[in-house]
């Protein structure tokens, strides 16, 4: 990187940015619009991408390509997933995947179309240390049709928009289509790693992917769903494992369930004992309801209600753990006396009612050491569970 442009880039990394675009200098060696546009990914890149926030010698391509690629952490637990000699990623987008990817695989073939994407993304990655990934500037299917040595694994992220920008979450509306490509990855390869939009449909992707899917990862980092990833391998066993992940800031929450068990798990239904459990969002979106409460013994106090209950604490629990101190009536009379203050912290579910309507009528901000349950019961009556964090 030039050296006007990162002196620049770092005196003005915490600017207003279109203030700076209005009284600039216009005597400068360098593009303003660019250099704004490095500090606009640059900042994106300081909680995402840390490692390349930290190395001056990064360029950033486009807002897109920031707002499109894997986080570190994120890249980091599908790295793992993977070891082997050669990986193809081919759909290369920012390298981040690709940078961590040639930490667990010997060589890798980084693959994107874009000629002035792949040509930032090798500087990148020579800054970054990275000796073992060829970067190659070509369309993926090209590629992978014309490719004729045997590779250990392939990963595709397909791009999940269509002709009109418009946001897609079917393999088929997605580019490449990997339901079309199967015949040809598995020519090359007997292990393939396919990411999807965190909204997909898990049943409808074990159906279109079958006989080959192994196994589902939904990985959330922080309590929010970011990825949903599907290892597929040419010999897959029958049963899809489910392996649910919550990534927090003091360590890692795994749950790991057959897909087929989910619906014939025997549990049990309870009006709410003394400690209350709310799965993470990963155990949420993979859907094992019936699973966690089969898993750890826990009662469910509604069907419907994704809320769980014992009379002991039970360890381990892939979320959240609460002492359940009262019980109310949802309204501001009964529920009132029974908290710490004006502030609490509210959830709804199976509750007709929005959090923010709740604190409304409760006369409630966010906040404070109370956390409110809104929900309906087994008996169908709905309540506030008033409780503490464990």
């Amino acid at each position: 990187m030039h050296t006007e442009l990162r002196s620049f880039i770092d005196l003005h990394l915490r600017s207003d940015l279109t203030q700076l675009l209005l009284k600039a200098p216009r005597e400068l060696s360098f593009d303003l619009r660019d250099a704004v546009l490095q500090i606009e990914c640059k900042r994106k890149a300081e909680t995402k991408l840390p490692n390349w926030f930290g190395n001056e010698n990064v360029m950033y391509f486009s807002k897109l390509s920031m707002e499109q690629c894997s986080s570190e952490i994120a890249a980091e637990y599908k790295a793992n997933l993977t070891q082997g000699n050669l990986l193809i990623d081919a759909t290369g987008g920012f390298g981040v995947d690709s940078y961590y990817f040639s930490k667990r695989n010997s060589q890798i073939i980084y693959i994107e179309r874009n000629e002035q994407l792949v040509d930032v993304v090798s500087k990148n990655l020579v800054a970054l240390g990275c000796g073992n990934i060829n970067c190659l500037a070509t369309d993926c299917l090209q590629f992978i049709r014309s490719f004729n040595e045997r590779a250990d694994w392939i990963y595709l992220d397909p791009a999940r928009r269509d002709h009109a920008n418009k946001k897609t979450v079917r393999f088929e509306d997605c580019e490449p289509n990997v339901l079309d490509l199967l015949e040809d990855l598995f020519r090359i390869s007997p292990n393939l790693l396919v990411k999807a939009s965190p909204i997909i449909d898990l049943h409808y992707a074990a159906e279109s992917l079958a006989p080959y899917l192994s196994e589902i990862h939904v990985l959330a980092i922080n309590g929010e769903c970011k990825e949903v990833l599907f290892l597929l391998n040419s010999n897959a066993a029958a049963r899809v494992k489910l392996v649910c992940c919550n990534i927090k800031k003091n360590g890692l929450e795994t749950f790991e369930y057959y897909m087929d068990d989910e619906g014939t798990a025997e549990i049990e239904y309870s009006l709410p004992e003394e400690y209350l459990y709310e799965p993470n969002a990963s155990v949420m979106k993979a859907g094992l309801f019936r699973g966690v409460a089969a898993a750890f013994g826990l009662k469910k106090i509604h069907k419907h209600t994704h809320l769980y209950t014992s009379s002991q604490l039970i360890p381990g629990f892939p979320g959240r753990a609460f002492r359940c101190r009262a019980m109310a009536k949802p309204d501001k009379k009964s529920a009132q006396p029974l908290l710490n203050g004006k502030k609490a912290n509210v959830s709804t579910r199976n509750f007709p009612l929005s959090p923010d309507e709740i604190k409304k009528k409760l006369g409630l901000t966010d906040g404070g050491e109370d956390y409110l349950f809104a929900c309906t019961l087994i008996d169908d009556h709905k309540v506030i569970l008033i409780c503490e964090k464990v």
